[in-house]
């Protein structure tokens, strides 16, 4: 299948659910220290920038690292 992603659809409910709860705390952390409106947004965008960024990565990292510990002794 052409331009398929591919991890679409592979969530769990817990990791939805996880997700939810997470993003629900930051964002009474920030209203509770009464920041700015823009403030709030620009953070809640970054952080949400970075779950994304390390959640696509994540692979690649595991798979660089593992490959690294495999090395055999010469």
């Amino acid at each position: 299948m052409v331009g398929r992603a591919r991890n679409g659809g592979r969530g769990r409910m817990i990791g939805v659910l996880f997700g939810a709860l997470s993003y629900d705390v930051i964002d009474k952390i920030i209203i509770a220290l009464k920041m700015d409106a823009l403030i709030q947004d620009t953070i809640k965008g970054v952080i949400l920038i970075i779950v994304i960024m390390i959640q696509v990565a994540g692979p690649q990292i595991k798979e660089f690292f593992g490959r690294k510990g495999t090395r055999s002794s010469e």
